[in-house]
């Protein structure tokens, strides 16, 4: 274990926060970077984040998301304190995901601080460059798989708006004209040999 020691020598197995863990670049291959007033699709995210314990698995495709804040000397980092696998000891925040603040842009020693600790239906809002950002908790998987997670302006769902459909034209009823009877002619006799 690395960090602060607690007594046993061999436990708790534990990980290290957020902030810590997207400095150390493990996970990199799975961060997410929300980048507030964007409009390129990354000023938002909507979806599953795992723990830490299933990094190696294909279907874990976020494990730690970070709010870029330019404007300040600290960003946000979200992860999902799974309790289990190589997490198995955590004390705090046990199968919440918790939302930790960080100074040096993820790249350097920097003091972070636990900020928020949220279960299913949890909100935490913070100021980005004027802009509310939200990170909400919508549910967590059957057995704490992983949590749906969405860190959006305002709490927004992500996305452009479902767009309207056009209504269809009713059917027309004008009346098709009838058939014509073209005449035939009369058939000729074959010639006969």
């Amino acid at each position: 274990m690395m960090g602060y020691s607690y007594a046993p020598s061999e436990d708790p197995v534990m990980c290290f926060n957020s902030a810590k863990s997207w400095q150390t670049k493990w996970y990199e291959d799975k961060h997410y970077t929300v980048n507030p007033g964007a409009s390129d699709g990354s000023e938002c995210f909507n979806g599953n984040l795992y723990g830490i314990a299933d990094y190696d698995s294909a279907s874990a495709e976020t494990v730690i998301i970070k709010i870029q804040n330019t404007d300040s000397e600290a960003d946000h980092y979200i992860n999902f304190n799974r309790d289990a696998g190589i997490n198995t000891g955590t004390l705090e925040g046990s199968n919440q995901v918790l939302v930790t603040t960080a100074g040096g842009e993820g790249n350097g020693y920097a003091p972070s601080t636990l900020v928020a600790k949220l279960g299913a239906n949890g909100s935490y809002q913070v100021n980005v460059r004027g802009i509310p950002m939200v990170v909400r908790v919508e549910s967590f998987a059957s057995s704490f798989a992983y949590a749906r997670v969405i860190v959006s302006e305002e709490g927004e769902d992500c996305g452009p708006p479902e767009p309207t459909k056009q209504p269809t034209l009713p059917p027309t009823t004008s009346p098709t004209p009838p058939p014509t009877n073209i005449p035939t002619n009369q058939p000729t006799s074959a010639p006969t040999n």
